[in-house]
């Protein structure tokens, strides 16, 4: 008889605990869960714990609840006295964190739209998940952007090209790759590198070992038009970038200018 009334009054205090997590009063509902015996109710608890924990991420998902809401109620799930066992619990929590991440990075893509800085918008647009309601409008504007930065940005490199400028142009570049996969702008970064590099053996007055093959123009496919010098040093007059982007220097020896390979 004894043993039924203490049944009979788990029962009771196992369906407060139910009715408690209806009413998203978590940290109630665990409390009374963790005063019944483990051995006879460990698996209806595991069951209640794990379909809460899903209704939480549900309700959040569905934007019933906020993150902070969210967060609290997985809390109270995890003060369970074996709430380690349930791993559904921590996997949904991730997920929730997840999907707050994917929102937060909408909103900031949306900020980088209003600015006019559409390469970081594309970045923060390609962090929106799959789960996440804003996905399909997130790669509708990542298209957008896509073909808006690579337009405007084969405008400014010309230009930079142009006027030699190959520091605005890298730096125009480190901006925009992680934003876009063009092979015309990695092919400019290829050529302004080149002439960074070309630029750099001017002003350090570098000089060169010139034996190998020297050339009088540079660019020769053709071997007519060459002869090996002897070793030695000379200083670099000019540099020139090949369609292969590699750099050519201008060398004085042997009493004549040649170009080399650098």
């Amino acid at each position: 008889i004894s043993w039924g009334a203490n049944r009979t009054v788990d029962e009771i205090s196992f369906y407060n605990a139910v009715r408690l997590m209806r009413n998203q009063k978590y940290s109630q509902a665990v409390k009374k869960l963790n005063k019944l015996p483990q051995e006879i109710y460990e698996y209806r608890i595991y069951s209640k714990i794990e379909n809460e924990s899903e209704n939480i991420l549900n309700d959040f998902k569905e934007e019933k609840i906020s993150y902070e809401d969210a967060n609290n109620y997985f809390d109270g799930l995890k003060e369970y006295v074996k709430a380690k066992d349930i791993e559904i619990i921590e996997e949904n929590l991730s997920a929730a964190n997840g999907l707050n991440e994917s929102r937060m990075q909408f909103e900031k893509g949306k900020n980088y739209e209003k600015d006019g800085n559409y390469a970081k918008a594309i970045n923060a647009f390609k962090k929106v998940i799959e789960d996440d309601e804003n996905y399909e409008k997130a790669q509708k504007h990542i298209k957008e952007f896509t073909e808006i930065v690579v337009k405007d940005s084969y405008l400014k490199l010309e230009e930079y090209k142009n006027n030699n400028n190959y520091k605005v142009a890298l730096e125009l570049i480190s901006e925009i790759e992680e934003a876009v996969n063009d092979d015309k702008i990695n092919n400019y970064r290829k050529y302004f590198s080149a002439v960074k590099r070309g630029e750099e053996y001017l002003k350090d007055g570098a000089r060169y070992s010139y034996r190998q093959t020297l050339y009088n123009s540079p660019n020769k496919k053709s071997e007519s038009n060459y002869y090996l010098a002897s070793s030695g040093n000379a200083k670099i007059y000019s540099y020139y970038v090949d369609e292969d982007f590699r750099v050519w220097v201008k060398i004085k020896c042997d009493g004549g200018f040649y170009w080399i390979i650098a």
